[in-house]
């Protein structure tokens, strides 16, 4: 089937695995409205490169690591 056949097959089933909730939408607006408001600036980098390197910024504070890993360390301070 291509991928519109499924979608409406799976609404004429009652399967909401591809739908949100109207719960879902207003969340959505909450936690991104503050960066809709006030975007970051742009970050250049290589192109092929994994990116910049401020993206570990943006994670840290959610930011997972193993026990024994060093703590986060701020890429923007020379030496650190």
């Amino acid at each position: 089937m291509e991928a519109y056949e499924r979608l409406i097959l799976d609404a004429m089933r009652g399967d909401p695995t591809l739908f949100t909730t109207a719960d879902g939408i207003e969340r959505l607006w909450e936690v991104s409205g503050r960066l809709l408001e006030a975007p970051p600036p742009v970050r250049f980098y290589d192109p092929g490169s994994w990116g910049p390197n401020a993206i570990h910024q943006l994670i840290a504070p959610h930011a997972w690591r193993l026990p024994f890993e060093r703590g986060w360390r701020d890429p923007n301070i020379v030496g650190a």
